[in-house]
């Protein structure tokens, strides 16, 4: 336990905007570019693969409002939140259903990263050394700590 309180004093530490709340809003102006960029064949839009694309993007949102409010009192949680946006933003507009995609691979791996750690499958060393090389991509520290 002791060590899991020195993980969550380590990455507040090094987390410095965590009062921030970085979730963004659904801008539906994002999701018509995208769904009109992807639907659009020699300048003709394909209006049923625009519906389509419109309804996946509007769940995607969704589903990642979900996990973060599963998770947005983990202290790191914005930090993984920026970090999947700058992943998931193209050209100014950020895909929901990618957004969606990334933060449950972040939701699954603060989960595994909470078990290795709680089982003593990592030492607080390994987690250190991961973490400065990977954070705030938790996947990829979970990720370093198996390899």
């Amino acid at each position: 336990m002791k060590f899991i309180i020195k993980f969550l004093i380590f990455i507040l530490f090094i987390s410095p905007s965590f009062a921030e709340d970085t979730f963004p809003e659904n801008n539906p102006n994002h999701t018509i570019q995208i769904c009109k960029d992807a639907s659009t064949k020699r300048g003709v839009l394909d209006e049923k693969k625009f519906g389509w694309c419109i309804d996946d993007k509007n769940k995607g949102y969704e589903l990642a409002e979900v996990i973060y409010n599963e998770f947005k009192s983990e202290p790191y949680f914005n930090e993984v939140i920026t970090y999947v946006l700058s992943e998931t933003t193209k050209r100014g507009n950020i895909d929901y259903q990618h957004f969606y995609y990334e933060l449950e691979k972040q939701k699954e791996a603060i989960l595994d990263l909470k078990y290795l750690i709680k089982e003593k499958k990592v030492n607080e060393s390994q987690v250190n050394k991961c973490s400065k090389e990977e954070f705030p991509n938790i996947w990829a520290i979970v990720y370093c700590l198996e390899g």
